[in-house]
């Protein structure tokens, strides 16, 4: 994985867990706009989506 797709794989994941601990419409807006660069970088329309595709490259072969 690139060093861009590492880095908004990990935002993506700290905004995540941020909203679900309770975060305020400032952190969603966050994670809408990092969602969104990580689905146009990956070709997907889907979060789970792009987030799947990229960590099964990443398994051990």
């Amino acid at each position: 994985m690139t060093p861009l797709l590492t880095e908004l794989v990990e935002r993506c994941d700290t905004l995540r867990r941020r909203v679900a601990s309770g975060g305020g419409a400032e952190v969603r807006r966050w994670l809408k706009d990092a969602s969104y660069t990580l689905c146009v970088v990956t070709g997907t329309r889907q979060l789970d989506t792009a987030l799947f595709g990229l960590r099964g490259d990443c398994r051990p072969g």
